[in-house]
């Protein structure tokens, strides 16, 4: 048992997340991010961490309720494409999976629920996507659009 053990303590453990893609009359949902620690006065698609125990279409119903205020039910969303990302910095590199769903229904209105978080939530023409656009959730937008089911990258 402590082979065992010893073999799965070693193994790569990763940080999962869902990107929720939103389309509206040829627009994409995107929240510059503020204030959070990570890629803050970047845009990004509406996303967030899958918790401990938490299938991918469970954490993504949870953060469209906690970040856009909306609801939907499990016809309404659709697992497109994964994103393997391996990031490499001078002071550290990680590696984490993305999970990209596209979401075709949705109740409620669109509404940023934090502030605290997103300074700005707006649609944006494909065609002229901000300059700072977080790599992942731009590679993951593509990749939902053209269909591809998987990408890995690195960024260094």
């Amino acid at each position: 048992m402590k082979v065992q053990q010893n073999r799965i303590d070693s193994l790569l453990k990763v940080p999962l997340s869902v990107h929720i893609v939103i389309m509206q009359d040829g627009k994409v949902l995107l929240q510059k991010r503020h204030n959070t620690g990570f890629a803050d006065g970047m845009y990004a698609l509406p996303s967030g961490c899958v918790e401990a125990n938490e299938s991918i279409y469970a954490a993504a119903k949870r953060e469209a309720k906690e970040e856009l205020g909306i609801t939907f039910i499990g016809k309404d969303i659709e697992f497109v494409t994964t994103v393997y990302k391996n990031e490499q910095k001078e002071i550290q590199s990680w590696n984490s999976v993305c999970y990209f769903l596209s979401l075709k229904n949705y109740q409620g209105e669109i509404i940023n629920m934090e502030p605290d978080k997103c300074s700005e939530l707006s649609f944006y023409s494909l065609d002229s996507l901000p300059e700072n656009f977080l790599e992942v959730s731009k590679k993951g937008l593509l990749s939902v659009l053209s269909k591809e089911p998987f990408l890995d990258f690195a960024f260094v």
